[in-house]
This record gives structure tokens, sequence and C-alpha cells, in this order.
């Protein structure tokens, strides 16, 4: 899998740098991890500091477009991003 990274815009407020990248060469759309360790690998950072927001693949095409953040710590992911947890309740509405 080959990575580009297309921009890369500093966001100083919330610490971060948002980056909109290519994938190619790839057989089927890779997962958020499998882009993960592709991006860090690509720009030398720990990939708790990487969030995937968006993977994007057009039907049919071999190229994907991805939307990421990375942080400048863990402390300003923290401070920023929502965690998940498994065992949370559903809201009632």
């Amino acid at each position: 899998m080959q990575v580009e990274v297309m921009t890369s815009i500093e966001n100083p407020l919330l610490q971060r740098k948002e980056i909109t990248a290519k994938l190619s060469d790839f057989t089927a759309t890779p997962s958020q991890k499998e882009v993960t360790e592709a991006l860090c690998g690509m720009l030398s950072v720990k990939p708790d500091l990487l969030v995937i927001t968006k993977i994007e693949q057009k039907t049919g095409r071999k190229t994907a477009l991805v939307k990421a953040k990375l942080y400048a710590s863990p402390e300003a992911r923290k401070a920023v991003e929502k965690t998940k947890t498994k065992n949370e309740p559903k809201k009632q509405g």
C-alpha cells in the first residue's frame, strides 16, 4: 500500500495537524488499523497521536482518500477526542 500526503493543515488552537492522504496499490479497502500503521510509518509518529476520521473509496477504484488528525501530544488528543467504551449504554431518546 502506498501513501501520499496531499494536504497538511496546522491547527494550533487544538494542537494538531489535519491531514488528507491518498492510498493506492491495495486489494481491498484497508482497515483503520492498516491505515494508521501506514501513516505512522510514513510520518514517523506514534499511533496514539493519530486519529483516522474517514476512509473513503469509490466503488471499483484502487485508490482511497483518508482524513486524519495528528495531535502534538496524548494529552492534547484526550482533551479533544471522545473515547469509546465497549459497554457504554445507549442513550434513551
